[in-house]
């Protein structure tokens, strides 16, 4: 299985905005933000179960906003 990464080791600011889909297996977030080279980066991240998607969320909420 494959390592997930972390929002948190991938952005250092996330924009203010992001799109999470309920799927029929699972969820997934659809971010946008800067790196920590101040890049703009773009990702999707798949969650199987509600309690990861939401400790994503919880990240995304204390993260600083591009």
């Amino acid at each position: 299985m494959t390592k997930m990464t972390k929002l948190t080791e991938l952005f250092a600011k996330v924009s203010e905005s992001y799109t999470i889909t309920n799927c029929h297996n699972g969820f997934f977030i659809d971010v946008s933000g800067e790196n920590s080279n101040n890049d703009w980066v773009c990702a999707k991240y798949v969650f199987n179960t509600l309690e990861e998607l939401l400790e994503a969320v919880k990240d995304l909420a204390w993260m600083p906003k591009s």
